[in-house]
């Protein structure tokens, strides 16, 4: 408790919390046209697990939940205890998102007429 009304810059807990409120995905988070990413600890002891799966579900763009176990470590808050766990499931995630929309990219413009496909490669 004590860091997080520190990160609110809050004079107390019960100050920390009123502050808190104000953050909100609420409105937000169907907005998000991006594949989305959406991690979690299962242990965390700060944001409970269960906003992930919110977060989650409110989302209508492609997305992806990943929630980490303590048997495969990662559980806790922002998966401290086994960073390079998180790391390795965050950039394979990306990578994927990065080579479909290119393979998806390429395709495209493999269909379109020859005078077409090489007009949009001089752009």
């Amino acid at each position: 408790m004590k860091h997080f009304v520190w990160l609110m810059r809050a004079p107390d807990a019960p100050d920390a919390r009123e502050k808190a409120k104000k953050f909100r995905l609420e409105g937000a988070v169907d907005k998000i046209r991006c594949p989305l990413l959406v991690t979690h600890g299962e242990e965390d002891v700060q944001i409970n697990v269960s906003h992930a799966h919110r977060m989650y579900e409110a989302a209508t763009c492609e997305k992806t939940l990943k929630i980490f176990s303590s048997a495969e470590t990662g559980e806790t808050r922002c998966q401290l205890d086994n960073l390079g766990l998180a790391h390795r499931h965050m950039f394979d995630w990306l990578e994927e998102k990065i080579s479909l929309q290119k393979r998806q990219r390429a395709s495209a413009i493999s269909r379109r007429p020859s005078g077409a496909a090489a007009d949009n490669r001089k752009n």
